[in-house]
């Protein structure tokens, strides 16, 4: 017995250790990558920091093949050691590369083990190498930069989640679409979030909702993030004044009768400014909510037009009503259905100034 107890402790010195362990002294850290391109002709740039003396700055290494691997495989040529993405935080795609198949591009980084699927993804208008290097001072690093930026995204509902593992999964899914970030170089030369990117099954449609189209979109996949604030303008005695109000908590109906779909919507708010507005609520809220249901069915007309099912609802009528599913690619049936929103706003409190 005594025996075998010795056999068994030495060999379980043979057994430790990390087989798989990488070590970071060993690679080049790569927090931003983007890719544009097409079939057979894929180009990769990569974002990472280098130590300059004292300081750290970044420097980009590119590289192009046959797909998103050989083109990484590539960019190593120009690099001290091998790039490695595993930590990667933001993924930017150019909207023409996207326009076919996007998971064609993304099936080797998303299937990788090492990689982090929670790393966000955006589409990009124009020239990638602009949003690599651009005229604009972005007052920090440019990784920095877009991994900020898009937090500021998530955290204000002006998209839904926007990861690797969301992308993926979304694009081999046949009852909802995916929504990309979409972004713009504007005037001063900076990268700007203005809305999101609709998909029809893999392919970018080329449909962008802008910004207050994006947040109330995303209200009705039900994936609002910690603050959702509107301003409108209303008429109140005569005169016309901006309000205000950020959505607290939001409350869906869905009802599929006779083809007919109508989604009932209930958003408890609070006013942020409310320039004589407080002394008739019951009117405000009547205003608000013929404006939201207005907004929230040219939303819906628009990712009808679109073929972008980005709020789910495909999952529903797969789930319950197979007569409608069963009539062909849901997209298509999804853009022909008659869908009515119907919103309903009421203020759950005003401030101190109640």
């Amino acid at each position: 017995m005594d025996k075998r107890l010795l056999v068994l402790i030495l060999s379980s010195l043979l057994l430790s250790g990390c087989w798989d362990e990488l070590l970071f002294k060993d690679v080049t850290i790569v927090p931003l990558a983007g890719m544009e391109g097409g079939d057979d002709d894929v180009h990769m740039t990569f974002a990472f920091p280098v130590f300059d003396g004292n300081q750290i700055k970044f420097s980009t290494s590119k590289g192009k093949g046959n797909s998103m691997k050989e083109a990484q495989m590539n960019a190593n040529y120009s690099t001290k050691e091998a790039l490695n993405l595993s930590k990667m935080e933001v993924l930017l795609v150019s909207e023409e590369m996207a326009r076919d198949d996007l998971y064609q591009y993304l099936d080797n980084v998303y299937r990788a083990p090492r990689n982090r699927l929670q790393s966000y993804m955006a589409l990009v208008e124009g020239d990638i190498q602009t949003y690599f290097n651009p005229s604009g001072d972005l007052q920090g690093e440019v990784s920095n930069y877009y991994t900020e930026l898009l937090l500021t995204g998530k955290i204000y509902t002006y998209f839904p989640p926007a990861n690797l593992q969301r992308a993926g999964t979304l694009l081999l899914e046949n009852t909802q679409d995916l929504a990309l970030p979409y972004l713009r170089i504007d005037e001063e030369g900076l990268p700007q979030l203005v809305g999101v990117g609709l998909f029809s099954g893999k392919d970018f449609t080329g449909y962008v909702l802008e910004r207050r189209e994006a947040m109330l979109a995303t209200l009705l996949s039900g994936e609002k993030g910690k603050f959702t604030r509107f301003s409108y303008k209303l008429e109140n005695d005569e005169k016309e004044n901006e309000l205000t109000f950020d959505v607290l908590k939001v409350k869906d109906n869905w009802d599929i009768l006779n083809d007919r779909i109508i989604i009932r919507m209930k958003l408890k708010a609070t006013m942020e400014a409310f320039p004589d507005y407080h002394h008739n609520t019951q009117a405000v809220e009547k205003q608000l909510s013929e404006k939201l249901t207005k907004d929230f069915n040219d939303v819906v007309g628009k990712m009808q037009e679109a073929k972008s099912d980005m709020i789910g609802l495909g999952r529903k009528v797969q789930a319950f009503h197979p007569e409608i599913w069963n009539r062909g690619r849901w997209q298509d049936t999804f853009s022909e259905l008659p869908i009515t929103v119907e919103a309903e706003l009421t203020f759950r409190d005003l401030g101190i100034l109640e």
